[in-house]
């Protein structure tokens, strides 16, 4: 049996219609970031360790969830109990749904930055210390964030992101320890 063409084309564009309204929705329903947040990578990247920094009550989610497009992806990058490379990836809101659960204070900053620009789309290899604070007992981290950014003629997203935690045995290479910025700050 075939199906005439008017069939298959009306379907197509249905499902069209149908994914665009998707979308439409999920940027409609997506918190509308500050302007100072998303004029500029640096301070794109400054509003994301921002907003996650503090005191587990003091966090401001949808300031984060404001500066990425809705559909990135987030990824952790790590070793298994074996010691073999895995990842994990998430939504932004399924990482913020883990973030909400924390129970430390925490101050993530960054100490240095590698940045590579081609026309809109910009690599920023972003390394931090990330200080948690238990009861007076604090614990320094270090590790790297991957991030990727791209311009719209408007505003600065992050379209992607993947970090990995400094462990024993696998320090952070000594490049990353230096600032190194090329294209737009």
């Amino acid at each position: 049996m075939r199906i005439p063409f008017f069939v298959l084309a009306g379907a197509l564009a249905l499902a069209l219609l149908c994914a665009a309204g998707a979308e439409t929705d999920a940027v409609s329903s997506w918190p509308a970031a500050r302007l100072e947040d998303v004029s500029s990578v640096d301070a794109i990247i400054k509003a994301s360790y921002e907003a996650l920094s503090g005191a587990p009550d003091k966090l401001d989610l949808q300031r984060f969830k404001s500066l990425f497009a809705p559909d990135t992806r987030l990824a952790t990058a790590k070793d298994d109990e074996n010691g073999k490379p895995t990842y994990s990836l998430r939504s932004v809101d399924e990482f913020l749904a883990a973030v909400a659960l924390r129970k430390l204070a925490m101050v993530e900053r960054e100490i240095a930055r590698r940045t590579e620009t081609y026309e809109n789309m910009v690599q920023v290899w972003s390394t931090y210390d990330l200080i948690t604070d238990d009861n007076g007992v604090q614990r320094h981290q270090r590790g790297i964030n991957s991030i990727l950014l791209v311009y719209d003629g408007q505003r600065w997203w992050i379209v992607g992101a993947i970090w990995r935690n400094e462990v024993p045995g696998k320090p952070v290479p000594e490049k990353y320890l230096k600032v190194l910025v090329e294209g737009p700050g």
